[in-house]
Order: C-alpha cells, then structure tokens, then sequence
C-alpha cells in the first residue's frame, strides 16, 4: 500500500478557549473530526 502522507493546520478560535486562552478538551473531538474529514477527502473519499 502506497504511503500517503497527510498534514492539516486548523487556527484556534477564541470560543474554544476559557479565559486563560487554554483550550476546552471538548473541542479536541472536533479538532480531530475536522481532521478525518479532511484526510478522507484528501484520499478522494466521501465522508457521507
């Protein structure tokens, strides 16, 4: 199988951190998410 080398970069939006600028762990999942989906449809996949 042929490597397919994936890299995503995805800005931190103020209402995803407290007042302290840290990130809530909740949002973590849709980090991760917004990752998959970009991978698959970098591999001409549909997410549906």
């Amino acid at each position: 199988m042929p490597k397919h080398e994936f890299n995503i970069t995805r800005m931190v939006e103020f209402n995803e951190t407290d007042m302290a600028g840290i990130v809530h762990f909740s949002v973590f999942f849709r980090y991760m998410e917004f990752a998959e989906h970009a991978f698959f449809r970098s591999l001409g996949s549909s997410i549906v």
